[in-house]
């Protein structure tokens, strides 16, 4: 009989299991995490432990609707809370028993995001119509908190990609409309924009109308047609919007002469795992229309066009490249 992991080892699982399922997870974190596993065995016992409730986690019921967003933001996060705190107590129970873990590793891991009070899973999109007519669309793995009062509508947005249709509700009309990131603010102005996680800081890209930038001590107008990415450093220069960029919304990436490297790290956002092709195919262009929501048809597409051989291996490790 194998004997139960320590509490430290049950810390760790959990803490890799929250990284890789945060829709953040690099190529690296995969690679990072399969060593882990490989060096112990009781690193895979709970690894294999958790793997056991992984779909209970990921089935969190979205909040009930409410009224008012005041009482349904406020009822969602208790609920969530609630929630993610019975989920986190069966994985301690299964893996090892220990109770005193499940305040430890709370406090550390980065909960935040996943008690937001929009949110979507690797792979999912989601609509949300507001009491004020503001639209969202959620794209793959992304976090969003809402919170309105007297004079202003704040967006706090924590990760992913999301796009903005402001409402004009009557009521709603005279407060300001911020997003707040972790790299500074945009006031939108009567607009249908888009807010993106950029490995440079943050993406908007503006559709209707115009949105005002805050960040790195700048502000900055962005009108409909444009884009820039901002950082806490700088605000990067004015860039033409692709409605391309929207693709998503109907479950799919529109790729017009891109390279191959490129499309494989945009199909990688929407599932586990990593997608790679070798160096010397990377600089091929494709075009073409890819689903997002059936990964493996789309690379299939890839491979067929490009003449390449896809090589799959465990742990959601994909690879492209020339067929040998």
């Amino acid at each position: 009989m194998q004997a139960t992991p320590s509490p430290q080892v049950i810390e760790e699982a959990i803490r890799w299991m929250v990284i890789l399922q945060s829709g953040q997870a690099s190529p690296e974190d995969y690679e990072a995490c399969e060593r882990w596993q490989e060096a112990h065995p009781q690193h895979q016992l709970a690894w294999d432990r958790l793997g056991q409730l992984d779909q209970q986690v990921r089935q969190i019921p979205p909040p009930l609707a409410r009224a008012t967003l005041h009482d349904e933001r406020r009822i969602s996060q208790r609920m969530n809370n609630m929630l993610q705190r019975r989920q986190v107590l069966k994985l301690a129970v299964l893996v090892g028993g220990s109770a005193g873990l499940l305040g430890l590793g709370y406090q550390k891991l980065p909960w935040r995001p996943m008690l937001a009070d929009y949110t979507t899973a690797v792979g999912e999109s989601r609509h949300v119509a507001l009491m004020d007519a503001t639209d969202i669309h959620l794209n793959t793995a992304s976090a969003l908190d809402v919170d309105y009062d007297a004079s202003v509508r704040l967006f706090r947005f924590y990760q992913g990609e999301i796009l903005l249709t402001t409402g004009h509700q009557q009521a709603f009309a005279q407060r300001n409309f911020i997003v707040e990131t972790s790299h500074g603010q945009i006031r939108a102005l009567g607009t249908r924009f888009l807010v993106r996680d950029h490995e440079n800081g943050i993406l908007v890209s503006v559709f209707d109308g115009a949105v005002e930038v805050a960040a790195a001590g700048v502000k900055r107008i962005v009108q409909a047609g444009y884009s820039l990415v901002f950082s806490r450093q700088q605000l990067g220069s004015l860039l033409e919007a692709s409605r391309d960029s929207l693709a998503w919304i109907n479950g799919v990436i529109v790729a017009r002469n891109m390279k191959l490297s490129l499309l494989l790290q945009e199909l990688e956002r929407y599932r586990h795992g990593t997608i790679r092709c070798a160096a010397e195919v990377a600089e091929l262009r494709i075009s073409g229309v890819f689903p997002v929501h059936d990964i493996d048809k789309a690379l299939d597409a890839v491979a067929d066009t490009l003449g390449l051989e896809i090589k799959r291996s465990w742990f959601y490790r994909t690879l492209l490249d020339r067929v040998r």
